[in-house]
């Protein structure tokens, strides 16, 4: 992507932070994916931004709360589209053309289609009395609605959904629509008998009409409000990957979950409970429900400094630049009040480097990263409490030294730090499988990625493609993947450009 090179209304980044509406933050992030392009740097760590950028930034959003796209289709609408901005407001063609008018001889074509889907799914509906074929000529006539039915699972089935599955879920919509209208007219005979409510058929008709419109209404408004969900913990977990590492899909980790939720009332710690609880639903982005776990946890015990210092660092995910500053310096506080805490010191650690986005003044910059290295080495000379705070002091210390410092002399001991969890595999397999059984499914693939991508920028090949290799065998988000092979292209890229 070109860099803007436009001097007209140029701006800092705080200044194009406060007229957009986002962070800093999510600014540099949306550099760094590709979503927005590279501002104008006339010098290292001065940068301006023309006022295109606010344009774009609201073709962004618009398209996250409207379409309700995830940013990894949003990057690849604007690959597509030779970065026109335009065309993420823009409905794609299909949807235009399944919008325009609607005439009686439209409908009336869409209700005979028949022809061209698999012979077993309509003997597999038909079975079901799901749809009823009637005939005209030698073809067979659906109504407007068993058409629908026909191509939505003809569909999912072309596009490798299996049969019994696609049908599996019309069998317990079946029941749930079943239920629903037998306690519909539960209510509605409790009404009827003993009260004179006139003409008993209109009453019916009405009923009938009006719970159709109703349940429609409902749909539609939790069909928007479950996809905007959903897409808010698909870009949590993928702007999560500037800081943490990477999230793993929802649906993955949800059955283990719910039952560990379910386990909480026999944990022998329920704060422990809900703390290990809010680390698994912040792995797969459900941030909300991280933090209600959180304040929970604040509530049982409000002077718990592990409970405390995770609060605060979960909480500055949905804040404003203003409550991020008092956040932080409430996580100083608490820092001083359990200066014995390495966790402590390591997430506080992490959080300078992390606000080093945000500063543009060389100076500020040198000094946040002196305060996380003396953060990082309080927190290497204190005992951890337990084996998983020992896991995310050093994958903190790996993280901050081999990647968000960016210094080629902290490389090696970032390396150490992660292999110093790799060697402990086995037996802390066995401490989260007590524990958090789902953590190592996040962790290991995490390890894995970053301890290979170190190993290439050391000239260590062969380990690298070994750890990467194993990272791939994890199901993480699509994101994941795609570093993998961009770590393997650019090594190629460099080897090619060396020989």
């Amino acid at each position: 992507m070109k860099i803007m090179k436009n001097k007209k209304e140029r701006m800092t980044i705080g200044e194009l932070s406060s007229r957009a509406g986002v962070t800093r933050r999510t600014i540099h992030f949306y550099i760094q994916e590709g979503l927005l392009p590279e501002p104008e740097r006339p010098h290292k760590n001065i940068a301006y931004y023309d006022e295109e950028f606010i344009e774009m930034i609201a073709a962004i959003k618009k398209a996250q709360k409207e379409r309700f796209l995830p940013l990894v289709v949003i990057r690849k609408i604007l690959e597509q589209n030779n970065f026109d901005y335009s065309a993420l407001t823009d409905a794609p063609e299909e949807l235009k053309d399944d919008r325009g008018e609607r005439s009686e001889k439209q409908s009336e074509l869409e209700s005979v289609t028949a022809n061209g889907y698999p012979e077993e799914v309509f003997r597999e509906l038909a079975s079901r009395k799901w749809i009823t074929p009637g005939s005209r000529g030698k073809k067979r006539v659906y109504g407007h609605g068993e058409a629908e039915i026909v191509k939505l699972i003809s569909r999912l089935n072309q596009n490798g959904v299996p049969l019994k599955s696609a049908v599996k879920f019309f069998e317990h919509l079946e029941g749930v629509v079943k239920n629903l209208v037998e306690e519909e007219i539960e209510h509605l005979l409790a009404w009827t008998l003993g009260n004179k409510l006139g003409n008993l058929n209109e009453l019916w008709q009405l009923e009938k009409k009006s719970i159709l419109t109703f349940s429609q209404r409902v749909w539609e408004k939790q069909w928007e409000k479950s996809i905007a969900r959903r897409i808010k913990m698909l870009d949590n977990m993928y702007l999560a990957t500037a800081d943490e590492g990477f999230g793993i899909p929802a649906e993955e980790l949800k059955p283990q979950l719910d039952a560990f939720e379910a386990n909480i009332p026999n944990h022998p710690s329920k704060v422990q409970g809900f703390i290990d609880l809010a680390t698994g639903y912040s792995i797969i982005g459900d941030l909300e429900r991280s933090r209600y776990f959180h304040r929970k946890a604040l509530k049982l015990d409000p002077h718990d400094p592990e409970v405390q210092i995770r609060a605060l660092w979960y909480r500055r995910f949905s804040k404003r630049p203003g409550d991020l500053i008092r956040l932080k310096k409430e996580a100083h506080e608490t820092v001083q009040k359990h200066p014995g805490y390495a966790l402590a010191h390591a997430f506080l650690a992490i959080w300078h480097i992390i606000d080093i986005k945000n500063i543009e003044d060389h100076q500020e910059v040198l000094s946040n990263i002196n305060r996380s290295l003396e953060e990082l080495s309080l927190a290497d000379r204190l005992e951890p409490i337990n084996n998983h705070n020992w896991v995310l002091v050093n994958y903190i210390q790996g993280r901050v030294y081999t990647e968000l410092l960016g210094l080629s002399r902290y490389l090696d001991q970032g390396i150490r730090a992660f292999e110093k969890i790799l060697r402990r595999k086995t037996d802390l397999d066995w401490y989260y499988k007590g524990r958090m059984p789902f953590f190592p499914r996040w962790l290991w693939p995490n390890l894995y990625f970053f301890l290979g991508s170190s190993y290439l920028r050391v000239g260590r090949l062969k380990e690298a493609h070994e750890v990467l290799e194993k990272a791939r065998h994890y199901k993480m988000i699509p994101t994941f993947y795609k570093r993998i092979d961009d770590l393997v292209k650019s090594e190629q890229t460099n080897i090619n450009h060396n020989s």
